[in-house]
């Protein structure tokens, strides 16, 4: 099975997104933060569960303000 790590601090945009993934038939991996989705990363140690995507989504208008 594909896995997506998902990678955003808003918990209902993840949520939204996890959601989506897990219709399109994807296993998932959250995390809230940069920090913690690399260490989901590296201490992920099931080759099923090594995500095949990996989502980071940037909150532009918050870096403008």
């Amino acid at each position: 099975m594909n896995c997506v790590l998902i990678v955003e601090d808003d918990s209902d945009i993840n949520n939204f997104i996890n959601d989506y993934f897990v219709i399109k038939g994807y296993s998932t991996i959250q995390a809230f933060s940069g920090t913690e989705g690399l260490l989901r990363l590296k201490n992920e140690r099931d080759p099923e569960k090594f995500p095949d995507k990996i989502h980071f989504r940037f909150n532009v208008t918050r870096s403008i303000r």
